[in-house]
């Protein structure tokens, strides 16, 4: 085959609807406490202070950069996608101080390591925010997609686990503030961006990358909440 037959080559493209993501998505988000270490350590009641510790550190620079990405992705959306330009200028504008809760966080438990704006992110978390960065630029609807899908995980988990951790290691809720008072934030804000992507005319094949983000989503968040796990078993 010589390069003008395979540029010429006539390539079935992958196809979703609105249907089909907002099921993705749902089904993403209820997978989430699935084969997640650290969610598993507060199930069994055995998470402690060094566990919080490291998972806001791991978490701080994904919400840092999380306003970041939604800002740019608004600048990157097709005139067409107004209403999607508009929410994500507004989203980038509501989650843009989240950051101060996770160092008050570290602080007011007791923390005694480096600022987590004094170190590099993990692997982990940078590849979630790499990926966040490359929907942006590459395909910024999708960014909306991405934050759906968090929204969800936050809105779904957070109050819940942040209660039982906050329980098992009695702290306060200011204490915790940034699983407890986000999730209690984000519980409207999942159906708000649902909307606003219900009412875009998306291609077939742009509802199939929101699809495939959102299942990327979970796998990098995923691994973000593990390796908090595995980096203390490592050390």
């Amino acid at each position: 085959m010589n390069y003008q037959a395979v540029e010429n080559a006539v390539l079935n493209y992958s196809q979703a609807s609105f249907e089909s993501f907002a099921e993705k998505a749902e089904a993403c988000v209820r997978r989430f406490p699935e084969n997640n270490a650290f969610l598993r350590l507060i199930d069994s009641g055995d998470v402690d202070l060094e566990h919080l510790h490291v998972i806001l550190n791991n978490l701080f620079h994904q919400v840092y950069n999380g306003s970041s990405s939604f800002a740019l992705a608004g600048t990157m959306c097709d005139n067409r996608y107004f209403k999607i330009r508009e929410y994500l200028f507004h989203h980038a504008e509501e989650e843009q101080d989240h950051w101060k809760w996770i160092v008050q966080n570290l602080r007011d438990t007791g923390f005694v390591g480096p600022d987590p704006r004094e170190v590099f992110p993990t692997f982990p978390t940078q590849a979630y925010i790499s990926f966040a960065t490359y929907l942006a630029l590459k395909q910024p609807v999708c960014r909306l997609a991405m934050g759906y899908v968090l929204e969800g995980i936050s809105g779904a988990y957070g109050v819940e686990y942040g209660s039982r951790m906050a329980e098992q290691l009695k702290l306060s809720k200011q204490q915790l503030s940034f699983f407890l008072v986000h999730g209690e934030l984000d519980k409207g804000h999942s159906h708000d961006v649902l909307e606003v992507l219900e009412d875009a005319p998306l291609t077939p094949y742009e509802w199939a990358w929101c699809e495939y983000a959102a299942e990327c989503t979970l796998s990098l968040y995923t691994a973000l909440y593990n390796h908090s796990i595995l980096s203390l078993v490592k050390s």
